[in-house]
């Protein structure tokens, strides 16, 4: 059967809007693409690609739905099998819905639904403000509930704004420029402030002096793990005016590291600990007192960052993590303090994507309904959308899938993850190749995550797909049939020569699914689930144009050619520090794109030098 007859029977996805029937001959922009809900039992999916099929994009998108654990995974091919056959990909008849996919809505909040209540009873600023104050802050590991890990921390008034005062650790007041101030408070009281207060309203005024309280330490970093670069927090109990100290400042205030350096990065990190604080005041007027769990919590204060505005330098390199290695980035995060996970930038930046794709698909009020509804978690996620976790992540991840080859779902206002983002270039998510040359890919996947895989068919055979995973995992099988091939290239790069000081390498090209492809962006980036490296630290690469053009013959490569860039360079620390990933990003004649990956890992340590010895035995 032709792909235009199959999609005939099942219906289709056409730019993400899902059609009954045929599409229209109206239809003029991008490929069809058909979705399966694979079941599985125990564990095991299996199904078998048709020979009439072999010349189409096909995608496999596994996934975890527990919310904790590690499971050992496995995607296998075999071609033209004879013996019993699983069920055909034709006949499937669990057909994915996605009338989600598509109208995005601006990520906004009707500031009448908020009414008066982020202003209730909040004094304006008068007098003159204490210029002395003492902090309690915790500086220990350990229990936060404990007094004995706190220690009471002298400041001193540096800046007043209209709706800002910033206080600077007495230790600190060397370090921390008049520009950082300066930044703290223009940001602050010209924009952050007024464009939350308009979306979700502003901080409650605990300790009713008219302004709300930044406080400049670098003891804020003492308490966390060693590996850890802690920029700023938030402290929940410091806007309950009935608990004692050290447990509460009874103050509106966040913790901002001394260090930090003016611009976009600090705006942004101020943006996001003081949306916590209007998040956490939301919560406390119209829904109570109660805890939202943390993977939520930051995906909603990474939300507001986009509210805000400024900058993109607290969220590119958490998304280019999650981008990069899928398979390793949990949507939900139980224990953000499980040795691995505290401050997880791929985990970030999966619950942030995760909550964006909501966001823009929902009505305007989903924000602020996930503040005052009274739930946590899952619960609450579901209660604030109308539909399941299990539907929206698996309609999540058929958007990724999509996006990452260059299919234009979601329209304007939408999140695209191929393109740049900040100081980073994104390659959409990584998919594993399964075909002729790796016919198995074994993986482990979190919970909550997912791996992506792209299906290299052998054409003119049928192809059978198994798919085994712990199920434990409760894992979600789905498969994405597209009408059109899309680049597909086998890319390496490789240390030709390492000297102390600059590594030179090269990139290997090899064309695999017979079209002329060109060649767009060539990136890298440091692997961050492995390196504990600040953000001011990563540092993310792009060639392109004439750069990308002088390290390579020809930029248009034809069906099956090969390709070997001439010699580049990197410094030499950078290949030592942690592994690189590597990004190639092409693009067919009629449109259609791919992105091609590799790792290169550090080379290993020298062996030491034996001892050497003039005597004889």
């Amino acid at each position: 059967m032709s792909i235009p007859k199959l999609i005939a029977m099942i219906g289709t996805i056409v730019m993400g809007a899902w059609i009954d029937g045929p599409p229209s001959s109206e239809v003029s922009a991008g490929p069809s693409v058909a979705a399966f809900d694979v079941p599985v039992s125990s564990g095991f999916a299996t199904f078998e690609i048709p020979e009439e099929l072999s010349d189409h994009e096909v995608l496999l998108i596994v996934s975890a739905m527990a919310t904790e654990g590690s499971f050992a995974s496995r995607c296998s091919m075999i071609v033209g099998q004879e013996g019993p056959r699983p069920p055909n990909l034709r006949t499937l008849s669990s057909l994915v819905s996605v009338d989600i996919l598509d109208s995005p809505n601006p990520i906004a909040i009707n500031s009448a639904a908020i009414g008066e209540l982020s202003r209730l009873d909040r004094p304006a600023a008068t007098g003159n403000p204490v210029l002395r104050r003492g902090f309690s802050v915790r500086v220990r590991p350990g229990d936060p509930r404990a007094p004995s890990n706190y220690d009471l921390v002298d400041a001193r008034l540096r800046a007043v704004g209209e709706r800002i005062q910033v206080f600077v650790d007495d230790d600190d007041l060397a370090i921390v420029s008049d520009e950082v101030l300066r930044t703290l408070v223009s940001s602050f009281d010209r924009i952050i402030e007024p464009r939350l207060a308009q979306r979700i309203g502003t901080a409650v005024d605990v300790d009713r002096d008219g302004r709300f309280t930044v406080l400049l330490s670098r003891r804020i970093s003492l308490p966390f793990p060693h590996r850890s670069q802690v920029d700023g927090y938030f402290r929940a109990t410091d806007l309950d005016p009935d608990l004692p100290r050290p447990l509460s400042n009874r103050a509106d205030m966040i913790y901002l590291n001394a260090e930090l350096q003016p611009g976009p990065y600090l705006e942004t990190v101020l943006a996001h600990e003081f949306a916590h604080a209007v998040l956490e005041s939301r919560r406390r007027e119209l829904g109570g007192p109660f805890p939202e769990e943390s993977w939520l919590d930051e995906a909603m204060a990474h939300l507001c960052e986009d509210l805000v505005g400024q900058s993109t330098s607290n969220l590119d390199y958490r998304v280019s993590a999650f981008l990069s290695e899928p398979n390793r980035a949990c949507v939900i995060v139980e224990d953000e303090h499980r040795p691995g996970r505290f401050r997880s930038h791929g985990n970030r930046g999966a619950s942030y994507l995760f909550l964006r794709w909501c966001a823009e698909r929902l009505d305007e009020a989903f924000l602020l309904r996930l503040c005052t509804q009274g739930e946590v978690g899952v619960s609450n996620l579901e209660r604030a959308t109308g539909i399941l976790f299990s539907d929206l992540y698996r309609r999540w991840t058929i958007t990724n899938a999509l996006q990452s080859l260059g299919m234009t779902v979601g329209g304007e206002n939408s999140f695209q993850l191929l393109g740049r983002l900040g100081d980073w270039r994104l390659g959409g998510v990584r998919f594993a190749i399964v075909g002729q040359d790796t016919p198995e890919h074994s993986f482990t996947l979190e919970g909550t995550s997912s791996q992506y895989l792209r299906l290299s068919l052998e054409a003119g055979r049928s192809t059978r797909v198994s798919v085994q995973c712990d199920s434990a995992a409760l894992p979600q099988v789905t498969v994405l049939l597209g009408s059109r091939k899309h680049p597909n290239l086998r890319f390496e790069v490789q240390i030709e020569e390492l000297g102390p000081d600059v590594a030179t390498l090269v990139a290997q090209i090899e064309e695999r699914a017979g079209l002329t492809t060109t060649l767009e962006h060539l990136s890298w980036e440091p692997r961050l689930s492995t390196t504990p490296l600040t953000r001011s630290g990563m540092k993310a690469q792009v060639l392109h144009g004439v750069e990308l053009q002088s390290l390579f013959s020809k930029m248009t490569i034809a069906p099956g050619d090969r390709l070997t860039s001439a010699p580049f360079h990197l410094p030499t620390d950078q290949l030592h520090s942690t592994p690189l990933i590597f990004r190639l990003e092409t693009m067919t004649d009629d449109g259609n794109r791919s992105v091609s990956w590799t790792d290169l890992f550090p080379p290993p340590p020298a062996p030491p030098l034996r001892p050497t010895s003039l005597e004889r035995p």
